[in-house]
C-alpha cells in the first residue's frame, strides 16, 4: 500500500467491513486526524465522513468489482473538515482479504475558479446580448457604423484579455495538447516561469524535457488516452505527474480532458503547479516531528543517549581514520556507517542518518570511491557539528562522564564490604568485587532496543508487542561488551523487517496480529549466551541460496542450516531494494564480527512461518586479579 504514499491526492483502502485500514497523508489531512490515530482506532469510513448526497457506491460494497465512475460531492469528516470532492471506488483484487479503494479529488478549489469562469462567462454573454441588441438597432447606427464597430470590437477584445488575465492571475501553467502532441496556441503567462519557455507550438516531451525512452512511453501513454480504449480519469494517473524545471524546483502535472463537438476528445489540458513550497513546508514539519522525538529521547532516555554519544563518537574517529588510507576498506567502512546510522535514527537524528545513507551508497556505488567517501564523512562531522551546537544544553551535562567508570554505592553496601575484606582474603572476594562495584544489569544496556523494536515496526506499518526480557537482570562486566551491545540494533531492526509479518499476513497464518520478540540472557562462569527469538516468517532458504549463487559462491552439498549461516556474509541481503532498515547486507555482519573479536561465535536457526532464533555465545569475562588489586590498593 505504500505505493500511495507519495500521491497529493485523498486515497483510502477499506475491507468488507468498510473501516479504513490504509490511508495516505493527504487522506489523514482531509478528515482532521493522525494516520496513526485513525488506524488505532480502526475508524470506520461511515463515521469518518458525512455527505450531502447518498453515495450509492458504497450502499453494496461487495458488489463492486470494476472502477466507478466519479461522483461529486460535498462532505463534512467527523473533525469538521469540509469541502467538495470527486470520490470513486474500486475493488483491489488480492488473494488475501478483499479491499476496496478509495479515491479522492479535492475540487473545492476548482469549484471556486469555476465560479469565476461562470462570471466571466456570463459577463462575455451579456455582451453578446447587447450585440445582438445592436444588430436590431443597425439602422439607427448606419451613420456611425464604423465607430460602433471599433467600440464593440474593443469591447470583446477587452473581455478576452479579462478572461487571460484571469487564468494567468492562477498562478499556474496551463496549455493544451492535441493528439500529435502538440502544444495549442493557448497558454498562461506562469509557464514561462515554470517550463523557462513559452510552450505554444512546441511538442510536449520538449518543454517536458523527456528523454528518449521517456518519450516513446509518453507517447504509447497518449496514444492510448486518444484512442479512448480506457477511461480517461483512470489512464491519466499513468502519464508523468511531475517534474524538476532547470531552477531545481517541483513541479505537479494534472491532466483533464477537453471534449470536441463530436464527444470525443479533442485535446488534453495540463495544468502544471509549482509545489516546492509545499515539499518543502511537508519536510520542515517531518524535521520539528523528530526535533520533538529527539528531545523527549534525550529527557527520558538520557542513560541510553549517553552510550549512543559515546559510541558515536569513537565511530566518526574510525571513519576519520578510514579517510587517511589510500584505499577503503568497504566492510569496515560499511560497519561503522550502518551502525552510526542505526543509532542515529533511534534517536531521530534524521540528518545524521541521511548522510551515513548516502555513505553507504558511495562506497558501494561510486566510480572515485576515495573521493567520494571523504566527502560524506566530512558530511556527517559537520551534521554531528550542528547537533551538539544545538543540543549543548543537554550535551554539556554529561560529555565528559565515563559511563561505566563511576557508580553509586550505598554506605551501607561499602561498610559490610569492608568488614568481608577484615575476616577474608581479599583474593577469594574478587567475585564479590565484581559482582558490587564492577557489573551491571545488562538490562540497562539493552531496554532501549525496545524503543528501536517499536519504532521500526511502525514505519513498515506492522504491529508488534513490547520486547519479552528474560535474565535482563544478570550483571557482567560491561566495558568489553559495550561495541556488540551496539550492534544489536541490527539485530532488532532485521527482526521487524525481515521477520515480522504484516498484520493481514499474520492472520492468514493463523497468528496473532502483533508479531512478539524474545530476549533471553543466560549466564555461567565460563559464558554469556544471549537469544534472540522472534515469531515471524522465517529465513526464506531458497531465496538466500539465489542470492548466494548470485554472488558467484557454491552452495553444492550444503545442508539448510549450513546456507542459512550466509545471513551474516558481508554485502548480502534477501532484500531487493535497499531501505534506511536494511537491503545493505551490513547489519548482521557487524554483529558476527564483534562476536568474533571477543572469541565467541554466532549462529541463526529458522523454521518456516515458525520464526527465527540469533544464538549468541561469548566468553564470560571478567578484569584480571592483578587489576583489582591494583585498585584495592
Amino acid at each position: 500500500m505504500s505505493i500511495f504514499d507519495s500521491l497529493l491526492e485523498p486515497t483510502f483502502i477499506l475491507n468488507g467491513n468498510k473501516e479504513i485500514v490504509y490511508l495516505n497523508e493527504p487522506g489523514a489531512l482531509l478528515i482532521g486526524m493522525t494516520t496513526r490515530k485513525i488506524k488505532r482506532e480502526k475508524l470506520n469510513w461511515v463515521s469518518a465522513f458525512t455527505f450531502s448526497e447518498s453515495l450509492k457506491l458504497f450502499e453494496d460494497l461487495q458488489n463492486i468489482q470494476e472502477s466507478l465512475a466519479y461522483q461529486e460531492v460535498t462532505f463534512t469528516s467527523c473533525q469538521g473538515v469540509t469541502g467538495r470532492v470527486q470520490i470513486t471506488c474500486q475493488r483491489v483484487h488480492t488473494s488475501e482479504e478483499p479491499l476496496w479503494l478509495v479515491y479522492m479529488r479535492d475540487v473545492t478549489l476548482e469549484e471556486t475558479l469555476q465560479r469565476k469562469y461562470r462570471k466571466e462567462i456570463e459577463q462575455k454573454e451579456n455582451y453578446i446580448l447587447k450585440l445582438e441588441q445592436a444588430q436590431n438597432q443597425l439602422e439607427d447606427y448606419s451613420r456611425n457604423l464604423e465607430q460602433k464597430v471599433i467600440e464593440r470590437t474593443r469591447e470583446l477584445a477587452e473581455i478576452n484579455q479579462n478572461l487571460k488575465a484571469l487564468v494567468d492571475s492562477l498562478g499556474q501553467g496551463f496549455f493544451i495538447f492535441n493528439k500529435e502532441g502538440k502544444i495549442l496556441n493557448i497558454a498562461s503567462n506562469a509557464c514561462l516561469q515554470i517550463f523557462g519557455q513559452d510552450p505554444k507550438g512546441s511538442m510536449i516531451w520538449d518543454i517536458l524535457k523527456l528523454d528518449n525512452k521517456e518519450k516513446i512511453n509518453f507517447q504509447k501513454w497518449m496514444t492510448t488516452l486518444f484512442l479512448e480504449m480506457l477511461p480517461f480519469e483512470d489512464l491519466a494517473p499513468l502519464g508523468p505527474q511531475g517534474l524538476k524545471n532547470d531552477e531545481g524546483r517541483r513541479v505537479d502535472l494534472k491532466y483533464f480532458p477537453l471534449i470536441n463537438d463530436e464527444q470525443s476528445l479533442g485535446g488534453v489540458v495540463v495544468v502544471a503547479t509549482d509545489i516546492t513550497e509545499l515539499i518543502k513546508a511537508q519536510n520542515e514539519a517531518k524535521k520539528e516531528k523528530s526535533t520533538v522525538q529527539l528531545i523527549l529521547k534525550l529527557t527520558r532516555e538520557e542513560k541510553h543517549f549517553k552510550m549512543f554519544y559515546q559510541d558515536a563518537k569513537s565511530l566518526m574517529q574510525q571513519l576519520q581514520l578510514e579517510t587517511l588510507k589510500n584505499e577503503i576498506d568497504k566492510e569496515s567502512a560499511l560497519r561503522v556507517l550502518h551502525t552510526l546510522k542505526g543509532g542515529a535514527s533511534s534517536f531521530s537524528l534524521l540528518e545524521l542518518s541521511e548522510s551515513c545513507h548516502e555513505g553507504e551508497e558511495f562506497i558501494i556505488n561510486g566510480d572515485q570511491a576515495i573521493e567520494s567517501f571523504k566527502k560524506s564523512v566530512t558530511k556527517i562531522q559537520d551534521n554531528w557539528l550542528r547537533f551538539e551546537e544545538e543540543y549543548a544544553y543537554f550535551i554539556d551535562k554529561f560529555a565528559n562522564e565515563k559511563l561505566v567508570d563511576s557508580l553509586t554505592l550505598s554506605e551501607k553496601e561499602i561498610y559490610l564490604f569492608r568488614e568481608r575484606l577484615i575476616l577474608e582474603k581479599k583474593i577469594d572476594l574478587i567475585r564479590s568485587f565484581d559482582e558490587l562495584f564492577l557489573f551491571q544489569e545488562i538490562g540497562l544496556f539493552l531496554q532501549n532496543l525496545n524503543i528501536t523494536w517499536l519504532e521500526s515496526a511502525q514505519l513498515l506499518n506492522k504491529q508488534v508487542q513490547n520486547i519479552e526480557w528474560q535474565g535482563d537482570k544478570e550483571k557482567v562486566w560491561i566495558k568489553p561488551y559495550k561495541d556488540l551491545f551496539a550492534t544489536f540494533i541490527h539485530v532488532i531492526r532485521n527482526a521487524a523487517d525481515h521477520g515480522v509479518e504484516s498484520p493481514e499476513q499474520r492472520l492468514n497464518l493463523g497468528k496473532s496480529v502483533k508479531g512478539s520478540l524474545k530476549i533471553k540472557i543466560i549466564k555461567n562462569n565460563e559464558k554469556l549466551k544471549i537469544l534472540f527469538s522472534d515469531d515471524g516468517q522465517g529465513i526464506d532458504v531458497s531465496k538466500l541460496k539465489n542470492k548466494i549463487e548470485s554472488k558467484g559462491k557454491s552452495t553444492k552439498g550444503l545442508s539448510d542450516v549450513d546456507i542459512m549461516q550466509f545471513v551474516f556474509d558481508s554485502n548480502l541481503s534477501t532484500k531487493d531494494e535497499v531501505s534506511q532498515l536494511s537491503g545493505r547486507g551490513v547489519g548482521m555482519d557487524a554483529v558476527k564480527h564483534h562476536v568474533l573479536l571477543l572469541g565467541g561465535n554466532i549462529r541463526v536457526e529458522s523454521q518456516k512461518n515458525k520464526g527465527t532464533d540469533l544464538i549468541i555465545e561469548v566468553p564470560f569475562l571478567r578484569p584480571s586479579s592483578e587489576l583489582l588489586l591494583a585498585q584495592s590498593a
